[in-house]
């Protein structure tokens, strides 16, 4: 003859809400971890890599000027289109 004990073992795989746990549980963890990602990791290492893209911007943008105004003159020189 089965026990009540055993029945009530046999039961508790039947027994949805055991341990009630709710999504938030999972996704609060996850959201701080990636929220603490971007505050440590990302938002400080942005700056010195904006940085660099705009100066390699104006660089870039200084030697175009430059090159354009050597292409002017020599249109001027040759007659050709300015």
């Amino acid at each position: 003859m089965v026990g009540t004990e055993d029945r009530n073992q046999w039961m508790l795989i039947f027994v949805p809400n055991l341990f009630p746990m709710n999504t938030q549980e999972i996704i609060t963890p996850v959201a701080k971890f990636i929220e603490w990602t971007f505050e440590t990791v990302l938002v400080p290492l942005s700056d010195p890599i904006n940085s660099g893209v705009i100066l390699l911007a104006f660089v870039g943008l200084a030697f175009w000027l430059r090159l354009q105004k050597k292409y002017t003159e020599k249109a001027r020189k040759e007659g050709g289109m300015v």
